[in-house]
């Protein structure tokens, strides 16, 4: 709605104004706006100079609302992750797909699955993009179970009739430690996220696993270490793992950045002492110094992918294959082969 002029400052011209002026009534203007019934030519001319005198703007979300859309897609988190340098790119990502479909995108953070239910029914948005699943995530069979449109960026336990887009975590650590070990790494650790519950199946779950089997297959002692969310406390935890390895010659990585920050501070050298490989986007992972060898997220295209089968299904059409990306190791310069001095006696199996 627009000001109209002889009005107060402040006041707006209202469809009621406009139909008050043009003597019809309000639907009448609607209609004439929306071309979905047929109003004659008179009247539509009337109306037309109507709102040409008014300055008159019809208020584009409430008419798509009333035709059944939002043109808003929400994207649901069940919380932000403080140490998760990709948050940017990644909800810039769909917010730029989303626009070339000429939709919008919303963030909600912790919001209960029923608060997702009354958003999706009240017409709030048209549907959801839910990320950070858990094997049985509430979320996921309250929007089933309501009819809501959604697509899950990751995956759940049981995915029978769920659309998603994930990235293949069960070959990330394979194609890391492959590189590690030709370079000639023999104690490497993994930096990984703690888990919010028991139920989590999240990136981290399947890399967890994979790193042990990594290390069973290349016959690598365990060193795991859990990384705090938050950012000082994922620090601190990378010291201790320094004070309790010091033999540690490569380190996998969630949270890149305090990695290469602890390191810096006990004077380590990347990659001469200690390699570090990042689990995360080539936009992050070449903005470190040195630039970061890192398994790839591809988050443009997995937000691309995920934002176009939700609109697909928002718009009444099946929605394609469900779609898990391939990892791809990119070597950069925070990895070569280790010092002789820190290598240990430990014999590497061969692939």
């Amino acid at each position: 709605m627009t000001r109209t002029p002889g009005k107060a400052p402040g006041k707006y011209a209202t469809i009621q104004d406009v139909a008050a002026r043009a003597g019809v009534s309000p639907s009448t203007v609607s209609y004439v706006l929306s071309g979905k019934r047929s109003i004659s030519e008179s009247t539509r001319q009337k109306v037309l100079q109507t709102i040409e005198e008014m300055n008159y703007t019809a208020s584009s979300l409430g008419q798509r609302m009333r035709q059944g859309k939002t043109q808003s897609i929400g994207v649901a988190s069940p919380a932000l992750r403080a140490n998760d340098w990709s948050l940017p790119e990644f909800f810039g990502s769909i917010a730029a797909a989303a626009g070339v479909h000429d939709y919008t995108a919303g963030f909600f953070v912790d919001r209960s699955p029923q608060q997702l239910v009354e958003l999706g029914k009240s017409r709030f948005v048209d549907g959801f993009l839910l990320i950070d699943t858990t094997a049985e995530d509430p979320r996921v069979e309250a929007l089933k179970k309501n009819h809501i449109p959604f697509v899950v960026i990751g995956r759940v336990q049981d995915n029978t009739g769920i659309t998603y887009v994930d990235f293949e975590f069960e070959e990330l650590m394979q194609a890391a430690f492959k590189h590690l070990v030709e370079l000639g790494h023999k104690k490497i650790a993994y930096h990984r996220l703690p888990p919010r519950t028991k139920q989590d199946i999240n990136n981290g779950f399947y890399i967890e696993d994979s790193y042990r089997r990594a290390c069973q297959e290349f016959n690598i002692e365990v060193v795991e270490q859990i990384v705090p969310m938050y950012r000082d406390e994922a620090f601190t935890a990378t010291l201790d793992l320094l004070d309790r390895h010091p033999d540690v010659t490569a380190i996998i990585a969630h949270n890149h950045i305090e990695t290469l920050h602890a390191l810096h501070e006990r004077h380590v050298r990347v990659p001469e002492e200690v390699s570090v490989i990042g689990i995360t986007t080539a936009v992050a992972a070449e903005g470190c110094i040195p630039p970061l060898t890192s398994v790839d997220v591809p988050i443009s295209i997995m937000t691309k992918l995920a934002v176009d089968q939700l609109i697909r299904i928002i718009g009444g059409e099946a929605p394609l294959d469900n779609v898990i990306m391939p990892a791809k190791l990119i070597p950069r310069k925070s990895t070569s082969a280790p010092m002789e001095s820190k290598l240990g006696n430990a014999e590497v199996k061969g692939f």
